[in-house]
């Protein structure tokens, strides 16, 4: 355990407003737009990674070119649809990704940090409880039900 503050996050309230007010405004426009998969459709699903939205674009690109080789029951202008999507989609995702790491990393660093402290003040009051330092047993026992079967 380190006792070393690294984060001392403190968001200043008009702008966890506008935050907040920007998220709103992400989930309005966009999710009526977007699908929720069960983890068994996901799962079925063939992946596109880079490597293989390159195949697609190249691909595509050759159903463009050359449109007397393209079988009737391919529907390429779902294709196009399904393949501008990805891209946009890309282009949000990026960002976005950055900032859940961000905040995900903020987040578990404060959260650890907090932990540390309680630990220390947990540590202190079993020390005092033992000590018979009067009104710590009360608050030991409370705090000791986070730690069962342990002496």
């Amino acid at each position: 355990m380190t006792d070393k503050n690294l984060i001392s996050l403190q968001i200043p309230s008009e702008d966890q407003t506008a935050i907040q007010d920007a998220l709103n405004v992400l989930q309005t426009k966009l999710i009526p737009h977007l699908v929720d998969l069960t983890a068994t459709q996901r799962m079925e699903l063939p992946k596109m990674g880079d490597k293989t939205y390159a195949f697609v674009t190249k691909a595509y690109t050759h159903i463009e070119q050359n449109p007397t080789l393209v079988p009737a029951y391919l529907d390429t202008e779902q294709m196009k649809i399904d393949l501008d999507a990805v891209s946009e989609l890309k282009k949000l995702l990026t960002p976005l990704k950055q900032l859940t790491g961000l905040v995900d990393d903020s987040m578990l660093l404060s959260g650890s940090e907090a932990y540390i402290s309680s630990l220390h003040f947990y540590n202190y009051l079993k020390g005092a409880s033992k000590a018979g330092v009067p009104g710590t047993d009360v608050i030991y026992d409370d705090l000791k039900a986070r730690f069962p079967g342990r002496s």
